[in-house]
């Protein structure tokens, strides 16, 4: 601003100094990624650029619990992530208040499928005069991709079924005489094995 004094020929000058910055920071996830972990999860890292830099948050859960605010640019740990799907949202801002904010959905499964033989299965040891072998199971997993049934006999391999429609039993039928061993695997979506 230039303001003039006629009567003592005057002048008077002032100034204003101001950020113009409309522009929201630059921000990428960059772990975790949108995958399935057979791990435990603490970590959120990130990239950020922006000029003029503010601050990073993270919320674990959608918004309704949201992390303190960190400089911009240095990661996250210690975060805690849960069994199953994770959802994770980390809003970022500038000093000029400009704000993004990226998201990323992971499954994390840490827990190992459990098969139990269940009715109609018989004991391990057990001798029978008949022509087929019936093994049921139940599968105790949430994240369930498949279930392999596995017959032997003293050969070697005699039959392999892999079940991706969660079956539950399977009957080996028309048999020849001899000693059978079966055994029955469940996978889950982060290829734990139980």
């Amino acid at each position: 601003a230039y303001c003039s004094d006629d009567a003592e020929n005057r002048n008077y000058t002032s100034s204003i100094t101001f950020l113009k910055d409309a522009t929201p920071p630059s921000v990428s996830i960059i772990y975790p990624l949108a995958l399935n972990y057979s791990i435990n999860i603490s970590n959120l890292n990130y990239t950020y650029f922006d000029a003029n830099p503010g601050g990073c948050k993270y919320s674990n859960s959608s918004g309704i619990w949201n992390s303190t605010s960190n400089i911009a640019g240095v990661n996250f740990s210690n975060v805690k992530s849960a069994e199953g799907w994770n959802n994770w949202t980390l809003y970022c801002n500038d000093s000029a208040g400009n704000i993004n904010l990226k998201s990323v959905s992971f499954l994390k499964d840490t827990i190992l499928p459990w098969a139990l033989y269940g009715t109609g299965t018989d004991e391990d040891g057990a001798n029978r005069s008949r022509n087929w072998i019936y093994v049921n199971v139940s599968v105790t997993e949430a994240f369930e991709a498949n279930i392999t049934f596995l017959l032997y006999n003293t050969t070697g391999q005699v039959n392999k079924t892999v079940s991706t429609s969660q079956m539950r039993f399977i009957n080996w039928t028309d048999l020849p005489d001899g000693n059978y061993t079966y055994n029955v695997s469940a996978r889950d979506s982060v290829n734990n094995l139980g």
